[in-house]
């Protein structure tokens, strides 16, 4: 399979799904995102494909003991410009919207037409926040335009209901850059040289193991 043929505008789709695909039980994702049941087995094929296809990490993420909402909260908003990375779209508790529009017999007194009576809540927490350093971007998507496949790219947080467990963390930066074709060496290693300080930042704020 020749993922790189993929248009950009599905990149989206991907950075978003391809992490969740990965690290997520699929009959969990149905539970929690009925929207995306006619999607899930083809991007689940994307997923395993670019894995196999690149053989490189799918994503890496820091899996930290607790509920650690307050302190991604914090560091997504407050800590990560000072690295660099500028947060441009958050999208907070996606889980709530879902369990809203398709976990909710009635809304303002009236029937749901979405309503699903299967539905059923396996996230305390769900966010995609997008993020970029654009400051070392600038000239680096000159080069390879490309990349503005993964720029910015999700920063993920989840939570499962019941388990004492946060995830967070993204893509791995190879990945990005074998599923959007980049080749160039000087810009592979440029590009991927953005995220240690990210990285260890996580470490830091959330903790946890990899």
């Amino acid at each position: 399979m020749h993922i790189y043929t993929l248009k950009l505008q599905s990149f989206n789709y991907l950075n978003v799904i391809i992490t969740t695909s990965i690290y997520m039980d699929i009959d969990s994702i149905k539970g929690s995102f009925m929207i995306l049941n006619k999607i899930l087995a083809g991007t689940a094929a994307v997923a395993l494909s670019a894995s196999m296809t690149l053989a490189a990490v799918g994503a890496t993420f820091n899996v930290a003991k607790g509920d650690k909402e307050a302190a991604y909260n914090d560091m997504i908003n407050n800590k990560t410009e000072s690295i660099g990375f500028i947060l441009s779209d958050p999208h907070e508790h996606i889980d709530h919207a879902y369990k809203s529009k398709y976990g909710t017999e009635k809304t303002d007194d009236k029937p749901n037409p979405a309503y699903d009576p299967a539905y059923k809540t396996v996230l305390d927490n769900l966010g995609f926040f997008s993020i970029a350093n654009d400051e070392k971007l600038r000239t680096l998507l000159m080069k390879a335009p490309e990349l503005g496949g993964f720029s910015p790219f999700n920063l993920h947080v989840y939570k499962m209901v019941g388990e004492d467990k946060t995830y967070v963390g993204h893509i791995d930066p190879d990945t990005m850059l074998d599923i959007v074709g980049v080749e160039d060496k000087d810009v592979r290693k440029e590009f991927k040289a953005m995220f240690p300080a990210l990285d260890a930042m996580v470490d830091k704020e959330i903790g946890g193991t990899k």
